[in-house]
């Protein structure tokens, strides 16, 4: 029922705020996998799997008219009478349990590493967000906002490349020279680069032909 992680061509990692029903037919009918955390009180099945302190246990949830009623089936074209998901507890640093669904076989241990991969995923589209201001369009046509867009992910990748840079010479200096680590400054770094990214990419110098 459950498939490993390599023969699954891709796996979602999902913050609580979006289990549901649906997400849990969809993608394994098209053959890819989840990982989903959940509330302590998504469903019923879940409130009983809490209860007694269980730590892993496969769940099946009825798709009952209610369920129907309140979840988005309309892509579906058979609605199928239950769904059997996997549901673990995870003892997060802070101390707390938290719930994870999933439909593959992972040990506990291994769910728990693959659902903090999100977090690089979560802090780029802070900075996409609220550094890049990325939801600022200056255009209100199709194409200006793709522009904006597309001109804003160049940028953050771009921006992404020269810190790293910057921040691996900066280290390799750090060794020899002071005994404290510090680290780019990305807010600086990145508001500088935004500012001159037309004149990074005009700059002739960086458009030199590979050597022979």
């Amino acid at each position: 029922m459950f498939s490993k992680y390599s023969i699954a061509p891709t796996i979602y990692l999902m913050d609580r705020n979006y289990p549901s029903l649906k997400k849990m037919i969809d993608i394994p009918l098209a053959g890819n996998s989840y990982v989903i955390r959940c509330k302590s009180v998504f469903c019923p099945e879940v409130v009983d799997f809490v209860n007694p302190n269980e730590e892993d246990a496969i769940l099946t949830l009825k798709i009952t008219n209610k369920r129907i009623h309140n979840t988005f089936f309309k892509t579906l074209s058979k609605v199928p009478d239950e769904v059997q998901t996997r549901v673990v507890r995870i003892l997060f640093p802070t101390r707390e349990y938290e719930y994870l669904l999933t439909n593959t076989d992972f040990t506990i241990e291994e769910l728990a590493y693959l659902y903090q991969l999100r977090w690089r995923v979560e802090g780029y589209y802070c900075v996409l967000k609220e550094k890049m201001q990325l939801e600022n369009f200056s255009s209100k046509t199709v194409e200006g906002v793709k522009q904006d867009f597309f001109v804003k992910i160049l940028t953050s990748n771009i921006a992404s490349l020269l810190i790293a840079d910057a921040q691996s010479q900066l280290d390799q200096e750090q060794k020899v020279s002071n005994k404290y680590a510090y680290q780019i400054n990305q807010n600086v770094a990145l508001g500088i680069i935004k500012n001159e990214i037309i004149t990074l990419l005009m700059n002739q110098s960086l458009n030199m032909e590979p050597d022979s």
